[in-house]
């Protein structure tokens, strides 16, 4: 439509966007395995026998028919490589002249390159959020893949096991998305950043609507460790106004601490998608 220039009707026609399956449409159908190690597109989750050649299919298409025929770049090549490096580093603070190095490319086409996937809906960056607070944040942004099994068929790793370090950021990404899919679906507004400080003080998702601020810290792990609090409580000594704190993890027990509540990620969903989280 817009290499034909059609009349694409700004200011008449709302813009709606749709995401993988999320928890509120599968709920327990699904296993978090599953859900975090091949992703959530209807398909895969339909006919999960051949769920990887699926997934490498949809790399294959996206690369051949959305960026060679649409003509989105001259060098497929190049732009294969750098999709990988990306891929490699979904989840994680971006330096673009680093990516840029890693796959032969000037930063300023990695910039370019960024563009399409935003364009073509493969990911969403996620900022650093920089209140003004007496701690000097990091302010390099985050990019998140919309959906695990894409980002691992992307990777070359879904034949592959999953490392410990690989499903910590796999988790961030199936709830980043999650996130992302119901502030669009339930048009609650508000942003998505990540906070984190130059000694490694982080909390993963902040989400902020005028003066309301929630946190959000993710962990891959069975047990609420002490130290994940850390995040909370620097971010609560800084005196920014919190409306709320939750931990997110893979444990069954719900856990209230000084700073909120821990919750398994079910009940955090559950809790999500029934409006209790960002209100």
């Amino acid at each position: 439509m817009k290499r034909g220039q059609a009349n694409l009707l700004a200011g008449r026609a709302l813009v709606k966007h749709m995401y993988p399956l999320t928890y509120a449409e599968y709920a327990d159908a699904i296993h978090l395995e599953d859900a975090i190690y091949f992703g959530t597109l209807p398909h895969i989750v339909t006919h999960p026998d051949s769920r990887i050649e699926q997934l490498e299919a949809y790399v294959g298409t996206y690369l051949r028919e959305e960026i060679k025929e649409e003509a989105l770049t001259r060098n497929v090549q190049s732009f294969s490589r750098f999709l990988e490096v990306a891929a490699l580093m979904n989840g994680q603070v971006t330096n673009l002249s680093n990516i840029g190095r890693d796959a032969g490319v000037p930063r300023q086409t990695v910039t370019t390159y960024f563009d399409i996937l935003v364009d073509t809906l493969l990911g969403n960056w996620l900022p650093a959020w920089t209140p003004r607070a007496k701690i000097k944040e990091v302010s390099h942004p985050k990019f998140y893949f919309f959906d695990c099994g894409v980002v691992r068929a992307t990777q070359k790793l879904l034949r592959d096991k999953v490392s410990n370090e690989e499903r910590g950021f796999l988790f961030e990404t199936f709830i980043f998305n999650e996130l992302n899919a119901y502030i669009s679906y339930h048009n609650c507004g508000g942003e998505l950043f990540y906070w984190r400080t130059p000694d490694g003080i982080e909390i993963d998702f902040i989400w902020k609507r005028g003066n309301a601020v929630v946190a959000i810290e993710v962990k891959s792990t069975t047990s609420w460790k002490d130290t994940y609090n850390s995040g909370f409580k620097s971010l609560l000594s800084s005196k920014i106004n919190l409306q709320a704190c939750y931990g997110v993890y893979w444990g069954q027990d719900t856990l209230k601490k000084s700073f909120g509540l821990v919750l398994p990620w079910q009940a955090f969903l559950k809790k999500l998608y029934a409006g209790e989280v960002f209100n």
